[in-house]
């Protein structure tokens, strides 16, 4: 996700000269009353300043403005969303004992202590999902890539003030918030797989039910890139959906160590070569 906080920043920063703010101004009002008070303790996900500087400039400028900070945002959650399907979801898998390379689970003798892969692996996403230090604002990796910038769309100011979008989405957003915190203690408690798989299962139905509302309230179609389109709750789709083997490959292909050395040292725009990759199989939500 360094190349994704990257381009984050990049455009909090660019959207902050449009609105004529300086990255490091701070706003004397209170903050929204939508947003946790973690959410308010970290920077905001774009790394352009402090959260409320950049609700203050969605307060005050147009609908355009809010439009557009509010599909970067989805767009950007869609983005996460794949990366906690995929590599977080093989972390789980692994976890119970599955691919594991060594063939063992945390319950064998043989795992020694945890030490076998599954060990390692629940002890990995026990990081992911565990409070991080202040350089992090005490956030976890998944609070930071989905928890945040899930209570940020609920607070763009774009759906209908008169609907029930927002009061359902932040309660959605507030059940998933609660259980990375429960997948965290469970794991620090005791490393059980069976435990940290039904909790990670609990967390994808959650994030449907947010990228549901998002979808309707925002009037996404399956075509548009700020769709959000409902995770797989089942292993075996990802391996007979055409989509999600679309969206596999180019995931794998976007972070394959190699590609990354190779594209450090390319020639030409890397966000044109980005823009072509992402998203392949957008059009097979259609069949």
């Amino acid at each position: 996700l360094r190349s994704l906080a990257l381009r984050r920043r990049c455009a909090g920063l660019l959207l902050l000269g449009m609105l004529g703010l300086q990255p490091g101004k701070t706003w004397t009002g209170s903050p929204a009353e939508v947003l946790p008070r973690r959410a308010l303790l970290s920077a905001s996900v774009l790394g352009a300043g402090p959260l409320w500087t950049l609700r203050a400039a969605v307060a005050q400028e147009g609908p355009e403005q809010r439009e557009a900070l509010y599909r970067g945002k989805v767009v950007g959650l869609r983005e996460s969303a794949e990366w906690y399907r995929f590599f977080v979801g093989d972390i789980v898998r692994r976890g119970g004992g599955e691919n594991a390379p060594d063939g063992l689970k945390i319950t064998d003798d043989e795992c020694g202590g945890g030490l076998c892969s599954a060990g390692k692996a629940l002890t990995e996403l026990q990081s992911l999902v565990s409070a991080g230090g202040p350089r992090q604002g005490g956030l976890s990796q998944v609070e930071r890539a989905l928890t945040t910038p899930m209570f940020l769309i609920v607070g763009a100011e774009v759906w209908d003030p008169d609907s029930n979008y927002i009061e359902d989405a932040r309660k959605v957003a507030g059940s998933f918030q609660q259980t990375m915190q429960e997948l965290g203690t469970s794991l620090k408690t005791k490393k059980d797989a069976v435990a940290a798989d039904k909790l990670y299962r609990r967390s994808l139905t959650e994030l449907n039910k947010f990228f549901q509302i998002c979808n309707e309230a925002g009037g996404a179609k399956q075509t548009d890139v700020e769709f959000l389109p409902p995770l797989p709750l089942k292993d075996d789709e990802l391996e007979s959906s055409e989509y999600w083997i679309a969206e596999r490959k180019a995931f794998d292909e976007l972070n394959d160590p190699v590609r990354i050395f190779s594209e450090r040292n390319a020639f030409g725009s890397r966000e044109l070569r980005y823009n072509l990759k992402r998203f392949p199989g957008a059009t097979l939500l259609l069949r």
